[in-house]
């Protein structure tokens, strides 16, 4: 992330989150609501186009995608289970 001066407080909440639970398989969809009250696919959009304001670190950008993948238009998305 860039020195988080210029992100939106939403933004970098949004991205922190993401990370700490990429170890896990991601955040629960629970979490999710609780923290943002937003659905996890709303998460996950907002989560990307913070990830492009914030112009991440490719390697973080890369340990997103392995847990939270870029959604395709008309296309469901599926993610691992996340821990109870």
């Amino acid at each position: 992330m860039s020195d988080g001066q210029d992100i939106p407080r939403e933004a970098r909440e949004l991205i922190t989150l993401a990370r700490t639970w990429i170890p896990y398989g991601g955040v629960p969809a629970e979490l999710v609501f609780q923290t943002f009250g937003i659905t996890e696919h709303q998460f996950v959009d907002r989560l990307w186009a913070a990830v492009q304001d914030a112009r991440c670190d490719p390697h973080l950008v890369r340990a997103l995608s392995s847990v939270y993948p870029r959604r395709q238009w008309g296309a469901p998305t599926t993610r691992g289970s996340s821990p109870a």
